[in-house]
């Protein structure tokens, strides 16, 4: 299971969203995943306007994830596409920054069972 949380301002997820993952070799990795919480915090300290509440959201999705879907991620992720409302959250990246990260985080879990 990977398990995401997002923190905006005013994103939030579906209660069933899809993950879209691209590896560096142009491999397509989907994941659908179920709403878990979306949670409104409200913060007291906002450098906008001094004494109002601030309100982020906190929303947590889990996504199944098999162990062949895994071991594509240490290729590493090129683009990452996560639906989310009010609008698609898509980014890029010139080099891997989460797919090795997570695929070692996954090798580590796996020794310690």
């Amino acid at each position: 299971m990977l398990t995401l949380q997002l923190r905006a301002t005013n994103r939030r997820f579906l209660p069933e969203s899809t993950l879209w993952l691209r590896t560096f070799d142009d491999q397509m990795i989907q994941l659908s995943g179920k709403l878990i919480d979306n949670e409104v915090q409200l913060s007291v300290k906002d450098e906008s306007v001094s004494g109002y509440p601030k309100r982020r959201m906190v929303a947590t999705a889990v996504y199944p994830i098999t162990r062949a879907q895994l071991s594509q991620l240490s290729r590493g992720v090129k683009q990452l596409r996560l639906s989310t409302i009010p609008m698609t959250y898509d980014v890029r990246f010139d080099r891997d920054r989460i797919g090795q990260a997570l695929y070692n985080l996954f090798l580590a879990q796996e020794e310690v069972m």
